[in-house]
């Protein structure tokens, strides 16, 4: 997916809240922004994505890590 201006606007919501508190690393923080940007379900098996998603009503789709 296209990295674009959007997308870098929801990253930079993203990266003030991961700074209050809720330590989430980079990569994690991007590809959140690319779902919440592009209002697609974001699918993880990443702890720091259920976070994300109930902070910033984002569908989130966990997968725990076999």
């Amino acid at each position: 997916m296209p990295l674009d201006e959007p997308v870098v606007a929801e990253y930079v919501k993203l990266h003030a809240w991961s700074l209050k508190g809720h330590a989430t690393p980079h990569n994690d923080l991007w590809i959140a922004a690319t779902a919440v940007a592009r209002g697609i379900p974001l699918v993880s098996c990443d702890r720091h994505s259920v976070a994300i998603a109930d902070d910033h009503a984002l569908e989130h789709i966990y997968l725990p890590a076999a």
